[in-house]
């Protein structure tokens, strides 16, 4: 009978994937894009975003739900003369 445990093995790709994360991270404080995990592992932003699905199967990737604030202008920051 066949073993039906998921591989939970990194392959070489996405081991390039987590050192591109890792390394994004520490120098900018924030993961990349879709569009730069792409660029960095010369993929497209949908092949990246697989990928990193892949990853979160595998348990290496989690998903954090963020809200962003966005600043907008005011009444008073649209009629300001510049």
């Amino acid at each position: 009978m066949a073993d039906s445990k998921p591989n939970h093995e990194l392959t070489s790709i996405e081991k390039e994937a987590v050192r591109v994360y890792r390394e994004h991270i520490d120098k900018y404080g924030a993961p990349p894009s879709l569009r730069q995990l792409g660029q960095y592992l010369n993929m497209v932003h949908s092949a990246a975003h697989h990928l990193l699905g892949r990853l979160r199967d595998k348990g290496y990737m989690q998903e954090k739900k963020v809200t962003v604030t966005r600043l907008m202008l005011s009444a008073k920051g649209k009629k300001a003369p510049l």
